[in-house]
């Protein structure tokens, strides 16, 4: 793998508040990444660029009739990020940040089912990417 499975440098570990709760591991932002990746296996990659690699980057892939996309802001700052060339107004979005890392790190099959519906406009969609976010869309060709 790129990461160790577990510990500090891996996809879950254990943090001293776990410890001390008398949980037995956490789960990293990095375990929903690789989770969304697995997902799509088979899938068909899809080209996409970003305008500004250094602080926004993006990667999709075809499932089915369902266009993914995972896009990652890579800063400490909030970051806005446009995504064009979409067919559908049938989309989803689901944001890991700092507000959702609870539910993230808690409930993982929670997180994965969670997202709501964003506004497609002319085949594009704003995001507002807190620091090193990352949005999971889906959208929908249908």
């Amino acid at each position: 793998t790129f990461f160790e499975l577990t510990g500090q440098r891996g996809t879950v570990g254990r943090t001293c508040e776990q410890q001390l709760a008398g949980r037995s591991e956490a789960i990293f932002p990095l375990y929903h990444v690789l989770r969304n990746l697995n997902a799509w296996r088979g899938a068909e990659i899809v080209g996409c660029s970003s305008s500004r690699p250094l602080a926004v980057e993006a990667f999709a892939a075809h499932q089915g009739d369902t266009l993914q996309v995972l896009v990652a802001n890579l800063t400490p700052r909030v970051q806005r990020a446009v995504l064009t060339g979409l067919t559908s107004t049938a989309t989803d979005v689901s944001l890991l940040d700092e507000t959702m890392i609870g539910l993230a790190s808690n409930d993982p099959d929670g997180f994965a089912a969670a997202g709501q519906s964003a506004t497609v406009i002319n085949g594009c969609l704003t995001l507002k990417l807190r620091p090193y976010a990352v949005a999971r869309i889906a959208n929908h060709i249908a």
